[in-house]
This record gives structure tokens, sequence and C-alpha cells, in this order.
């Protein structure tokens, strides 16, 4: 079992319920500005995906269909940095497989599919259009497969222990309940393996922005938070300036890289 100390306080529950009561109390004080009413009647529009399962798929299929595959540029960041590690790990030698958990379009598995060493690379993603883009890509190696899975319910398709590395890169700060995806993550490592996570940390009233293209980003990171943990290495790695990141524009926002050890 993951060794952590005070990982349950890393999420609070009911975010959704949390933010939406953070959008009322915004209208009710610029109740004279319509263009801000205007973007926080959208943005509660958005975060309503959080409410149900079917809310949830139906929201993200959709954004499947408006984001074909290709569009790498604002997260080569991220693979670069869990790539590189990943490859440091390949080198062990008891570090073979390894599962990219909310996968997308299957971008950064593709990396991780050519990391030497690996011998098995699968990908997983809720959305059926994203796993059938990501099984036509040319690309792909002979190691390299994807299934359809909600992360909230690994256990589901996987055994335990199925395999030495899980990636979480950018989906914790989407799911409806990531102290489960958490505990899915931890169910198919084996004892010994690593879960790598990127996350997200910021304010609301930038990276909230309703009127930006992140605006599906609804939970809220505290990174003091992130330093509870025992067992637990930290790399913080700042998007300040990047003019491809329109929401890395501001001081108080930027991500951490976390790596977790399976112990």
């Amino acid at each position: 079992m993951l060794q952590l100390v005070g990982i349950e306080g890393l999420w609070r529950d009911d975010r959704c319920e949390e933010a939406i009561a953070m959008l009322s109390e915004l209208q009710a004080k610029y109740t004279n500005n319509a263009v801000i009413r205007e973007r926080l009647a959208r943005y509660q529009e958005r975060v309503a995906h959080l409410r149900s399962e079917q809310a949830y798929f139906n929201y993200y299929s959709a954004m499947a269909a408006e984001h074909p595959p290709g569009e790498l540029s604002e997260v080569v960041w991220r693979a670069m940095w869990i790539a590189d590690r990943v490859r440091s790990l390949a080198q062990w030698g008891d570090m073979r497989t390894l599962i990219d958990i909310g996968c997308g379009n299957g971008e950064m598995t593709l990396w991780f599919a050519n990391t030497p060493g690996l011998t098995k690379v699968m990908g997983v993603d809720l959305v059926p259009m994203c796993i059938e883009r990501a099984r036509e890509d040319p690309r792909n190696t002979p190691h390299t497969s994807y299934e359809v899975c909600d992360a909230e319910k690994l256990n589901e398709k996987f055994d335990e222990n199925s395999f030495d590395i899980a990636v979480l890169g950018g989906i914790l700060e989407h799911v409806r309940d990531p102290d489960e995806v958490l505990h899915q993550a931890k169910h198919v490592v084996r004892k010994g393996g690593a879960i790598f996570i990127n996350v997200p940390f910021g304010g609301f009233s930038y990276y909230g922005e309703p009127d930006t293209k992140h605006n599906q980003h609804v939970r809220f990171w505290n990174p003091y938070e992130k330093l509870w943990g025992e067992h637990m290495e930290i790399e913080y790695k700042s998007h300040y300036g990047d003019p491809n990141l329109p929401w890395a524009q501001h001081g108080e926002i930027g991500d951490f890289g976390i790596l977790l050890w399976n112990r």
C-alpha cells in the first residue's frame, strides 16, 4: 500500500459544489456587470459536468470532438518532464510496464512507448473517440495498446500489480473523484512501483478565468499541501511567460510534478 501521511488532505470532497458556490458569490457581487455575469454563467455550465457520471462523459466526449489529435504543443513540457524520469526508471531493469491513465489521443503514450527498456505501454481513457484515434496512430509500437476505461474504475479492467509505472499527467484536476483515481492507480501498480503525477496549482481568478480554453479545470491546488506525504518526491516546474500557455502568464500559476513510490 502506498505509504503516505495526510494524502487524504490533498483533496477535499465536493469540489464541484465548492466551485459552484464560489460562482454564486461572484454573481451576487457583480450584479451590475453584464459581461462578468455572462462569463460566470458560461463557467457555471461547465462545472456542471461534474454533477454526474453521464454529464462528465458527455462533456469530455464533446471536448474530444472539438480537439483533434496533434495538439501536443501545450503539454510538451509535461510530456518531457515525465518522459525523462520514465526513461531513467526504465534503465533499472525491473521497470518494464507502464499505464498512461487519461491518455486522451495518446500523444504522451507514444513518448513512453519509445522509451528503451519498456516492454508494455498501455493507454486508457474514458472517451471511446480518443481511444479510437490513439489506436489508429501509425506511430504506435508493437508493445503499445489502448483500452476504454474510467480512471475511477481501473480495478474492473486490470488486476492488482499489473504495471510497474503509472502516469497521471494533468488529469486529476479534471476528474470527479481524484482520491479514487489515486487509489485505483495504487491498485494497478505493483509494490515497489512508481506513480507519476502532474497537477496545476493557482487561484480561481487566473486559472479559472471563464473565457479561457482551460476553464474545465475546476479544482484548485495548494502547493504546500503536497509536502504532507512521506515517501514522496516533489519537483516544481514553472511555466511562467510561455506564450503557448495563456493561463501561465500570471505569477500565481504553475505546476507540480510528483513522484510517489508504492512501498
